[in-house]
């Protein structure tokens, strides 16, 4: 490990000292009172009262900036009085740079400092406003400061577009409140957007009659890894109580076959990736709609007493059953010694 020299330890006891007696002396409210009071933006001080001044706890700046730089944070109240389930106070971070050599993105830092204000600030308080936080950067270089102080300046000839889209309001895609023959048109995103937009749809498997030909044109244009993504979608998100009647689906009207095969193991790959068995929430979920439900859920039961966790590919086998099979399987078990024996139909 490499030592320090003789004078990288003068520097940084030099700075050490520089970073404590700028905390020491602000931390003097009459002091810091006063400086914010000759330099804070008039707009500002005629809203707050500086008398109320606090000092909270935290260090903000990033730990290999801490030898060239300090920092302070304080709250004060506004003069105004505002609801009160609003934050009471508004923080002043006031940080002093001791860089001989200037920072270029200093306001990107400030933007980094003020939001890991804000995020402290909400871990300890419920409330529904974000506190405001402002920036005070004091620099005391060799000579005066060369850089932008706002962020927009560091995006060069982009600087228009960056006001515009940045740090302001996010672009609201509302997918609620588009029409599905609007997204339809979305050639290659479509049936996303459709799918994401009605996941919850009552009678799924009506709604995916009518999306067929879309399913079919992606398989057409190359992107069966895409559909089989949105297959696998539906399998986990949707509230298909028939799941058989989905498979069939996929077998009767997407043509390729590759597709039905892979799709077909999904269901056995979900359990594996932390998710509950598609298959076994059907199973749950349809036992009020016929006695074949009922039976499979009875068997279910049965298997899972005498050999614990059933693997997904024989869930899907029990799915897909018809009542004979399970008739067959029911009295498998009575002696059957593995998991396999049961599904033996030569027993």
């Amino acid at each position: 490990m490499t030592q320090e020299t003789s004078s990288q330890k003068v520097v940084k006891l030099v700075r050490n000292a520089h970073d404590k007696s700028f905390r020491n002396a602000m931390r003097n409210l009459v002091v810091a009172r006063d400086m914010l009071s000759h330099h804070l933006p008039a707009e500002i001080q005629q809203q707050i009262d500086l008398s109320t001044l606090q000092i909270e706890d935290g260090i903000y700046i990033d730990p290999q900036l801490q030898e060239s730089s300090s920092d302070i944070l304080y709250s004060v109240e506004w003069k105004e009085k505002i609801p009160v389930q609003e934050d009471m106070r508004i923080f002043i971070y006031a940080m002093v740079e001791q860089q001989k050599n200037p920072e270029n993105f200093m306001p990107f830092r400030m933007i980094k400092y003020t939001c890991k204000i804000i995020d402290k600030h909400l871990a300890n308080h419920k409330e529904k406003v974000l506190p405001i936080v402002i920036p005070v950067v004091i620099f005391n270089g060799d000579k005066a400061y060369p850089y932008p102080v706002k962020v927009f300046d560091l995006f060069g000839n982009k600087k228009a577009l960056a006001e515009k889209f940045m740090f302001n309001q996010f672009h609201l895609v509302d997918l609620t409140r588009i029409p599905d023959e609007e997204l339809r048109q979305h050639q290659w995103s479509g049936i996303l957007e459709m799918l994401l937009k009605n996941i919850a749809h009552r009678d799924m498997m009506n709604y995916l009659q009518g999306l067929t030909d879309d399913f079919n044109r992606l398989l057409t244009a190359g992107l069966k890894d895409f559909v089989i993504t949105m297959l696998k979608y539906l399998i986990e998100k949707a509230e298909i109580e028939d799941r058989n009647q989905f498979f069939d689906w996929i077998h009767r009207h997407l043509t390729s076959t590759p597709v039905e095969a892979e799709t077909m193991t999904i269901a056995e790959q979900l359990k594996a990736e932390g998710y509950e068995s598609g298959m076994l929430a059907g199973m749950r979920q349809g036992m009020q709609q016929g006695t074949l439900h009922g039976e499979k859920e009875l068997l279910l039961r049965q298997i899972k007493r005498r050999f614990g966790e059933i693997p997904d590919h024989y869930l899907v086998k029990i799915n897909q059953a018809n009542r004979d099979s399970l008739l067959l399987w029911g009295e498998n078990i009575l002696e059957a010694r593995t998991l396999a024996d049961i599904f033996n139909t030569r027993h």
